[in-house]
């Protein structure tokens, strides 16, 4: 059964809240770990999953009480342990590709669109009941996912981890320092000597992109140098653009930042930025 509010206790009172009354904002800064089951006396901890369809799931590893109507039954699964090996893998160019492709389709569809794919994606798996960890170990190596700085996938014939994709909305604490596809919508770009800096933005949340040391001393972005002014002159014309890019998530001095260093990991409206002359 879904779980569609939450119980929270303040100053010996108990609130019931909502979906539509929780933000990432409000989770993140007040209500996390401090979220439970709705079921009365049910100690089970749940936490706020954001996205275009938000929702409550059960806390890792909480279990519902016997008489709860969220109760399920866990499936034991093994689980790894590192055989002291660490793969730095760098994303291939063909994912990093294809995932900003598919961030750029998901940004034109409406909710509604994007929930009935996930309802037919979700129907051509089979029905998997939630699983846990058991004692059986399996030695595994250590992957650890780069842009620039580790072995080719293809070489070492081992996959990075998936992309996360994220909403400038959607951007919390756990995003930072970590490789992230962020989306949302271009409205000024500022040169600045042979890069540029710009905002991207989204229902009021705003993230920096910033070209780096790394990314101009990179001889594979050479044809981008220099070159900003056709991603400018092409917001000036259409007054905003879809932006889709991978790259790092940071902060600083409480403002979000993405750092880019591959000229191929940013589009505009599904654009590679040399390309928007001829879109």
């Amino acid at each position: 059964m879904k779980i569609t509010e939450a119980r929270y206790h303040e100053n010996g009172k108990v609130h019931m809240i909502a979906l539509n009354q929780m933000t990432v904002r409000r989770y993140e800064n007040h209500y996390k770990g401090k979220l439970y089951c709705p079921t009365p006396a049910c100690s089970a901890r749940v936490t706020f999953c954001a996205g275009r369809t938000p929702y409550y799931k059960t806390w890792n590893l909480d279990n519902h009480s016997n008489n709860c109507l969220h109760k399920f039954e866990r499936i034991p699964k093994q689980f790894g342990t590192h055989s002291g090996e660490v793969f730095i893998v760098n994303l291939s160019r063909k994912r990093r590709s294809d995932a900003l492709n598919e961030a750029y389709r998901l940004s034109l569809m409406t909710d509604e669109e994007i929930d009935e794919a996930r309802a037919r994606r979700k129907a051509s798996r089979k029905n998997k009941q939630q699983e846990t960890t058991s004692d059986k170990k399996i030695i595994k190596p250590s992957i650890q996912t780069s842009l620039f700085d580790g072995e080719e996938e293809e070489k070492l014939k081992v996959r990075g981890k998936n992309i996360m994709k994220r909403d400038v909305d959607r951007i919390t604490q756990n995003d930072i320092g970590e490789i992230r596809l962020v989306t949302g919508f271009v409205e000024k770009i500022d040169l600045l000597d042979n890069v540029a800096t710009f905002m991207v933005m989204k229902n009021g949340a705003t993230i920096k992109v910033l070209f780096e040391e790394a990314f101009v001393a990179d001889p594979e972005n050479k044809a981008y140098l220099n070159n900003f002014h056709v991603p400018k002159r092409y917001i000036e014309k259409n007054g905003r653009a879809i932006f889709n890019g991978i790259g790092e998530i940071r902060t600083r001095e409480d403002q979000l930042i993405l750092t880019l260093y591959h000229g191929n990991d940013f589009y505009f409206d599904g654009h590679n930025m040399l390309r928007l002359g001829f879109a």
